[in-house]
């Protein structure tokens, strides 16, 4: 189950509830769902910048390996 369709699941299943919840618990699981897209869009960005620096340390040690073969 990829990212966005776990975020899309989690709020289908919300509102197939939504009928036998109070108030407060409606608040409370939008709350969680609001925080459950920050933390996956955050995650994402996250994941993407270690990436990126590995990408250019592994330029880095490419570099020093060629330079120690020599």
């Amino acid at each position: 189950m990829s990212k966005e369709s776990s975020v899309q699941a989690f709020a289908e299943r919300k509102k197939t509830l939504e009928s036998g919840l109070s108030e407060e618990a409606r608040q409370l699981l939008d709350e969680m769902l609001h925080r459950m897209e920050a933390l996956t869009r955050e995650n994402e960005r996250l994941r993407k910048s270690a990436l990126a620096a590995t990408r250019s340390r592994s330029g880095m040690s490419t570099k020093l390996k060629d330079a120690l073969y020599e």
